[in-house]
């Protein structure tokens, strides 16, 4: 999950579940780094538990999240493919053909929507987490490759960062990048913006928590004015 506090939020855009998963776990070490009195409580983000190629998150938030309409929208498969968001509901709408569960398809319809005004609409100020890490993300290339959907270039970020910057004005405080050191495209170095390389570890999705608090502890140190709280 995502951590929302009154002072500060730490909020993943994805690429995968890792990015929610890592900060969920490093909730009382973030906790720490922030310092006394920093409580962050758990709750659901809009792309915790998406798979979501780095130019549909940057869609996203230039142009707002389109609503799902329909669930003829989706597509079968390693998790619901939407097309027409050109991402993963990867646990959601596991089963979007059978009638017999289709209260728990409107339930997830429901929270889906619920995650996506809160995205929208942040409380206060945000870092952002994305991270390509996740070591499954290969199966969901298909036709395209890793490098079209996931790789993390400097022209990229550079996008995401401003529109990000624009959208969310003083409220984004900065993005962190855990991205994959085999396929590190660029070193481009960006205002607000924390770039952590993680070498490959032997999960399939969790990552290793070690660089990612690794990475939390740059973040909080590069972006978080001294005696914030």
């Amino acid at each position: 999950m995502s951590l929302y506090g009154p002072e500060i939020s730490l909020v993943s855009l994805g690429c995968s579940c890792q990015s929610a998963r890592q900060l969920d776990d490093n909730r009382e070490y973030i906790e720490g780094l922030l310092g006394k009195g920093a409580l962050l409580e758990r709750r659901g983000g809009y792309f915790d538990s998406l798979i979501t190629p780095i130019e549909t998150v940057i869609s996203f938030v230039e142009n707002d999240i389109p609503a799902l309409s329909s669930f003829a929208e989706l597509q079968r498969g390693k998790g619901s493919f939407w097309p027409r968001g050109d991402l993963w509901f990867y646990h959601y709408f596991k089963d979007v053909d059978d009638s017999a569960n289709a209260p728990a398809e409107h339930a997830d319809s429901a929270k889906v929507s619920y995650l996506r005004e809160r995205f929208l609409r942040p409380t206060g100020p945000t870092i952002f987490a994305i991270s390509n890490t996740q070591n499954n993300l290969e199966q969901f290339c298909h036709e395209r490759s890793f490098e079209d959907l996931f790789v993390f270039t400097g022209e990229r970020l550079g996008r995401l960062r401003s529109a990000l910057d624009r959208r969310f004005g003083v409220a984004f405080m900065g993005l962190l990048v855990v991205e994959n050191a085999t396929t590190r495209r660029s070193e481009a170095v960006l205002p607000k913006v924390v770039r952590h390389v993680a070498e490959k570890d032997g999960t399939e999705w969790k990552g290793n928590s070690g660089a990612w608090q690794q990475a939390c502890s740059r973040a909080i140190a590069d972006l978080v004015p001294a005696r914030s709280f």
